[in-house]
């Protein structure tokens, strides 16, 4: 495995080697972060995709993007793979070193497995439930499951598809799924548990950081008071491992479609919003869908005095906001890498300084 992880130092190197437009590197734990992330998550689970996929990512790395996201459910792990090659082969041509990238996954769906010669369920039986590693009781429909012994299970699966000894940020996955199924005391109840077994995973080194990444657990339609709560959430962090816990990070969808409806969750029985909410806790928030699966990028939303492409202004959009740390975007090709680091870098070439790109 590719050893260490994503260090002040290391960030800081790999930003000192672009000229972007100002504020495009931003700032999480003392790492410096590009403000575009690459997401994993769209795509078939075949070869063709794999290698999309690696072309992009390769691209983005050496292009000024050294924010990565996946989980082990994308793709059936296909996703983790290509990123874990990917990784490697720049790292082995020194164009990128581990401590310059910030390695995202996540678990809470059952994932199968792309190499796995059966079918789906006799892929959940052979590796979750004949073993005794999951219990039918810890799994709630679709598929769902946040059990301390999935969770180690999962990070160590994630390890060995990204070929790295240490995640920088490993999320629970949409845990809010569970929530009309067990309801709110018992969904927390899960929660700690999960996150008493991701602070014995960053005690070992196998992540540096967890967080809880939600679909719609923070905007819930009718403002639930059983929905996902940053109070809640932080209590639950602090109640298993004090003020040094490690729960650092947000991911929620954030783009111009749901913009002009902010993002709100309840709090202290009043509606706060939730980004201020994620600063003061010092949380690294991420925008996922930032294109909004691409539609907003095909949409005619810029003017005709607009030098901006659709994708570009809604980018835009997002970056904008106060509090959101990385906006997340699909890309499959490098000529959507270039279009949506364009906006930062004020051209197509997105030379490093000097042009030089190789790790000194």
């Amino acid at each position: 495995m590719i050893p260490g992880s994503a260090t002040a130092a290391g960030t800081r190197r790999y930003a000192a080697r672009f000229s972007p437009a100002p504020g495009y590197f931003r700032s999480f734990a003392q790492l410096t972060t590009s403000s575009i992330g690459l997401g994993t998550y769209g795509g078939d689970a075949d070869e063709q995709t794999d290698r999309l996929y690696e072309e992009s990512v390769r691209h983005a790395l050496t292009a000024g993007c050294n924010v990565l996201d996946t989980a082990v459910a994308y793709r059936h792990q296909r996703s983790e793979r290509v990123i874990g090659r990917s990784l490697a082969a720049l790292i082995e041509c020194r164009r990128v070193a581990r401590d310059e990238v910030i390695v995202s996954s996540k678990a809470g769906f059952l994932p199968f497995d792309a190499n796995y010669a059966g079918t789906v369920w006799e892929y959940y039986k052979d590796t979750f439930f004949r073993s005794g590693l999951v219990a039918p009781s810890e799994v709630v429909a679709p598929g769902h499951c946040i059990a301390p012994a999935f969770l180690r299970h999962q990070i160590e699966m994630s390890r060995r598809n990204l070929g790295c000894s240490t995640i920088d940020i490993f999320y629970l996955h949409n845990p809010d799924a569970q929530l009309a199924n067990v309801g709110a005391a018992e969904l927390y109840r899960r929660i700690r548990a999960a996150f008493a077994s991701l602070e014995e995973a960053a005690a070992a080194g196998l992540i540096r950081w967890y967080g809880v990444s939600t679909w719609q657990g923070f905007t819930p339609a009718d403002a639930s008071p059983d929905a996902l709560s940053l109070d809640g959430l932080d209590r639950c962090a602090r109640e298993v491992a004090g003020d040094r816990h490690r729960f650092r990070a947000v991911m929620l969808p954030i783009n111009a479609a749901r913009i002009d409806a902010p993002c709100r969750e309840r709090q202290h029985d009043r509606f706060d919003a939730l980004l201020p909410a994620a600063a003061e806790r010092g949380l690294m928030v991420t925008a996922a869908a930032a294109l909004n699966g691409g539609r907003l990028a095909r949409a005619s939303s810029t003017t005709a005095l607009s030098t901006l492409t659709p994708a570009q202004a809604a980018l835009q959009r997002v970056l904008a906001i106060a509090g959101v740390t990385v906006a997340l975007v699909g890309m499959k090709t490098s000529e959507h890498v270039d279009e949506n680091l364009q906006m930062a870098f004020g051209g197509a070439a997105m030379a490093c300084v000097g042009g030089q790109s190789e790790v000194t």
